[in-house]
């Protein structure tokens, strides 16, 4: 009689379900107490990698932000404080003259050295930081209400008022900024108030693109449909609505124009149509330096120095008030 062999069952599989996650307590280990026990956390108690999902990480990414804003208004604060203070600060007069002395380098007496006329370069270093901030900030000044106001209400009108108004400034701005100051200041004559309308005129365009821009988003917003259909006018929405939303983006882009009104004020009075030669200015100084640099090269060294700080400072304060103004960077 035969024999049945037995059937031979298969291996079962390894199962690859996760377990599910303990809640029983863990041993402590760093810094607990011997003895003690740690509940193991749950899932949903562990924490995200990144900076935003540690307190103290974010905080150190935004301290360089708001360093770059105090460094910058450290900067800016000291030049206009200098600026304004000059007659105190200045220990020599500024269009004073020492011909036996003249290339002298750095010493005890005077800090800078003097210039190619005898002129001590501390004395006209804090006198032309009157004169190119003043020059800066007031061409900015004029440029930024005029520009934002047009651009404004071009971009709030739609229309042929933005049409029309938008190609008169695409035709100023297909020319370059310092051909249209050379043709203004030739015509009204080399001084700082020709400079300071030349720069007024090139920077005006470059504020109504930016409000523009800014002014067409706002104005799609919900809140802008809102104020509408509440019955609010068209100025009203304009001026109490959107204008203060938009002026965040005008002052950060006002600190970087200062820069550039500095740098363009410069090489004006580099060519010799800035303001008077016997005028303390930074342009001036740096014009004259370059004449003689292989003889003193302090001359236009300290003109230099003294500009690039003071325009850094500037671009930091625009860096830092951008990062403080958009709520999109907090």
């Amino acid at each position: 009689m035969a024999t049945q062999t037995p059937l031979q069952t298969p291996p079962r599989r390894p199962s690859t379900a996760r377990p599910a996650p303990s809640t029983e307590p863990v041993p402590a280990t760093f810094g607990a107490t011997v003895g003690t026990t740690v509940a193991a956390p749950s899932p949903s108690e562990v924490r995200r990698d990144g900076p935003t999902a540690v307190p103290g990480h974010e905080r150190r990414f935004r301290r360089p932000r708001r360093l770059q804003l105090w460094i910058g208004l450290a900067i800016v604060g000291t030049a206009a404080l200098v600026g304004l203070l000059a007659p105190w600060l200045a220990p020599y007069d500024p269009l004073a003259q020492d011909i036996y002395a003249r290339f002298e380098g750095p010493s005890l007496a005077h800090p800078l050295g003097l210039d190619d006329f005898g002129r001590d370069m501390l004395s006209r270093i804090i006198y032309g930081a009157r004169m190119t901030l003043i020059t800066g900030v007031a061409a900015i000044a004029l440029a930024l209400p005029v520009g934002a106001l047009l651009a404004a209400w071009a971009g709030f009108a739609r229309g042929w008022t933005d049409a029309v108004l938008m190609r008169l400034l695409d035709v100023q701005l297909a020319y370059p900024g310092i051909l249209l100051a050379l043709v203004l200041i030739v015509t009204m004559g080399p001084s700082q108030r020709s400079v300071i309308v030349a720069l007024a005129v090139g920077y005006a365009p470059y504020f109504s693109r930016i409000v523009r821009g800014a002014v067409l988003r706002e104005g799609a917003m919900d809140y802008v449909t809102a104020a509408r259909a509440l019955g609010r006018s068209e100025p009203m929405v304009l001026l109490r609505h959107i204008g203060p939303n938009v002026l965040g983006l005008m002052v950060v882009h006002a600190s970087f124009a200062v820069a550039g009104a500095m740098v363009s004020e410069a090489s004006l009075s580099f060519l010799g149509l800035g303001v008077s030669p016997s005028t303390p200015s930074w342009g001036r100084m740096l014009s004259n330096g370059t004449q003689v640099v292989y003889v003193a090269p302090h001359i236009a060294m300290v003109p230099i120095v003294v500009l690039s700080v003071v325009i850094a400072g500037w671009y930091l304060l625009g860096e830092g008030c951008r990062e403080w103004l958009d709520p999109r960077r907090k």
